[in-house]
């Protein structure tokens, strides 16, 4: 996996970290799938250049319901380190057993800041794996005793509070010169919300470790 740097790409149109993306599946954007009560599976590229008509909101959504999502998820980077693309990446996956991988090679922080909405239905069983650049707070929607974290993730985890069954903290190097009290966070965001707060687990972990 290549990690997308400048001179790898100073002499080529080529995307950024695009030695990373997989081959034989071809990227695509506003991708939604609904199966209710059956699974859904498969990797899934995200170009937020591709433009459709009447398209707009997340850019991947994937609701099965009752049964369960597990995905592969790449995230397409710009061409090059002046274009940056400034606005989130939205994804939104619903379902009662869910396992996300989301993949984005290491470049330059903020070019391409990733919003992760999770909601799971009753008595719902997690498994998010983020990439090392995710960079940004957390909202988890439970108590403390039910995410786990693996020990490269909570190595990089600054708690900001658990009150009423919400965990709020912060993925990645934080430096809290960066928040404003007049601004809101402008890079990554995860955001998972079961519907039950009790019975509802999370396992979170880094792509490229085992948890």
């Amino acid at each position: 996996m290549q990690d997308g740097s400048t001179s790898q790409t100073s002499s080529t149109s080529s995307p950024l970290g695009a030695a990373y993306l997989p081959s034989g599946i071809r990227p695509s954007n506003f991708i939604k799938i609904h199966r209710e009560g059956q699974d859904i599976s498969g990797t899934f590229v995200i170009d937020r250049k591709m433009k459709f008509p009447n398209e707009r909101g997340f850019h991947l959504t994937l609701i099965s319901g009752s049964g369960a999502v597990e995905a592969d998820v790449f995230c397409v980077p710009p061409s090059t380190l002046e274009t940056p693309i400034k606005d989130r990446t939205a994804i939104n996956i619903s379902s009662g057993r869910i396992s996300i991988n989301l993949h984005r090679p290491q470049i330059e922080e903020g070019h391409y800041p990733v919003y992760l909405l999770i909601a799971g239905a009753q008595n719902s069983a997690s498994r998010l794996s983020l990439p090392r650049s995710f960079k940004g707070s957390a909202y988890l929607g439970c108590t403390g005793n039910n995410v786990t974290f693996s020990p490269d993730v909570l190595a990089n985890f600054t708690l900001f509070s658990e009150v009423d069954g919400v965990t709020k903290g912060f993925i990645g190097d934080f430096d809290h010169t960066q928040w404003k009290t007049d601004s809101q966070w402008a890079g990554d965001v995860l955001h998972w919300a079961p519907m039950n707060k009790v019975s509802s687990t999370l396992a979170l972990r880094y792509d490229d470790e085992d948890l």
